[in-house]
């Protein structure tokens, strides 16, 4: 990059093609024949995802503004080709929660730095409706961008986003830095009660668990170390939160403590009542396959590591312990393959038939 010191940013484009899966790959070959390829290419209908190059190198999805290379600008610019037409924001019925790799992007881009700001302000709505490009705000803030808002560019695109979905707020134009609320070290420890259920830190119940198992499904159970389980910790509130983000809540909205509405997209409906919520069961309910990845830590993990060595599947040379590990894997998928499962249907990342056949006792 031609100024590393220069704040990171977010570059978005549209292909101004269709959108879809069947789309995905043609129009990707044709962005590296014309030689304007930008780093990542992803489609909002079927959440593909591709990658042309390193995110800490140039694209070349841009113009130069004179001699001031912008695909070069900042620590990183990186530039996201969108399969969407301006015209129509292709943000437009987009739910994040059910886009994992939309939300990776994101990630990735914040673990660069990208700070959740639109320093220009948001795209607009249409080509007329656009003339100034502030030099001075596209090299000395960091943010999101659209190409209509680069020095020494013409286009539109992307057209005008809702720029709570791709993350941050609308600035107050000029360059001026919007207001951020304050960010807390200390996670939310209040409750709320929702269908007579309590809900946030110290809460306890099966309803508890039932929130942690579908925040690790949906991919928001980073801050899990073990479990999750029936008693709700702050490790549950930061990946509520981090749900809640997703979902566009921002400020006092998105402390990591459900509120009925984020909680029904979560759960889906009716929501655990006192009435609805079954006892507890024997054995331990399927916790979702991104569960079982490394570094997972839990006491499920170990029982489910008994049951394999008592059904004659064991792979271990020692143990099983609460961490998972390619052993466990390995002795997982002998019992897929004992269950019948050939293929990637026997990868050993456990599914909820083979998980229920397999009756992991359920762990306080």
């Amino acid at each position: 990059m031609d100024t590393p010191g220069n704040p990171p940013r977010f570059t978005w484009h549209t292909t101004e093609s269709p959108a879809g899966s069947s789309y995905f790959y043609s129009v990707a070959a044709y962005l590296m024949r014309v030689a304007a390829e930008p780093q990542v290419i992803y489609d909002p209908v079927s959440d593909l995802i591709g990658q042309f190059g390193p995110l800490t190198q140039s694209g070349r999805a841009l113009r130069n503004d004179g001699s001031r290379r912008t695909n070069r600008e900042g620590k990183v610019n990186i530039q996201v080709e969108v399969l969407a037409r301006a015209a129509s924001p292709w943000t437009n019925g987009f739910d994040p929660v059910d886009k994992p790799n939309f939300r990776k992007l994101i990630a990735v881009g914040r673990a660069h730095g990208v700070p959740d700001d639109w320093p220009a302000g948001k795209p607009v709505a249409t080509a007329s409706s656009y003339t100034a490009r502030d030099r001075n705000v596209w090299q000395n803030e960091g943010g999101h961008y659209g190409h209509c808002q680069v020095p020494g560019n013409d286009h539109w695109d992307p057209g005008a986003i809702d720029i709570t979905i791709v993350p941050g707020g609308q600035s107050t134009g000029g360059g001026s830095t919007p207001t951020q609320p304050p960010t807390s070290s200390t996670p939310a420890r209040y409750q709320v009660t929702i269908n007579g259920l309590t809900y946030g830190y110290g809460a306890v119940g099966d309803h508890v668990t039932k929130v942690g198992q579908a925040l690790v499904s949906k991919g928001f159970g980073t801050y899990y170390q073990s479990g999750p389980g029936p008693t709700w910790s702050d490790a549950d509130t930061r990946n509520y939160q981090t749900f809640q983000r997703s979902l566009g809540y921002t400020g006092d909205a998105a402390d990591g403590v459900p509120g009925e509405t984020s909680l029904t997209r979560l759960l889906g409906t009716p929501l655990p009542s006192k009435t609805t919520t079954a006892p507890t069961a024997a054995y331990e309910p399927y916790p979702g396959a991104a569960f079982f990845s490394p570094g997972r830590r839990s006491p499920i993990i170990t029982a489910m590591g008994r049951r394999l060595v008592a059904l004659g599947c064991s792979a271990y040379a020692k143990g099983p312990g609460e961490h998972w590990t390619n052993a466990d894997r390995e002795s997982y998928k002998r019992w897929q393959r004992k269950l019948g499962y050939t293929g990637n249907d026997a990868n050993g990342i456990p599914g909820k038939t083979s998980w229920d056949k397999l009756r992991v006792p359920k762990q306080l």
